[in-house]
């Protein structure tokens, strides 16, 4: 049985790496200062991007690209180490 609430979760156009992203920008725009809370913004939303960057690739054609065949899961890693890089190298400045 499909109500009204399912369908409006289903078909809902906000995704969980959009608010990672809004997570990773409040945190370095507003909490450079309380460094331990800064962090742990950060690791919830980058892990909310790469969690959900197999749907953005979807929109480009790559079906396959799943958690469960080795290509996404060398994606992921593969957009967890430039996330990474990316954060030590601007958490230097």
């Amino acid at each position: 049985m499909q109500t009204q609430w399912y369908q409006r979760i289903l078909f809902d156009n906000l995704h969980h790496y959009q608010l990672g992203v809004i997570l990773v920008i409040f945190s370095f725009m507003f909490l450079r200062n309380k460094r331990r809370l800064h962090n742990i913004l950060i690791a919830l939303g980058v892990g909310m991007v790469i969690d959900e960057s197999m749907y953005v690739l979807s929109f480009l054609g790559l079906k396959n690209f799943t958690h469960y065949h080795l290509e996404g899961i060398i994606f992921e890693f593969l957009v967890f180490l430039f996330y990474a890089y990316a954060y030590l190298q601007f958490s230097k400045k």
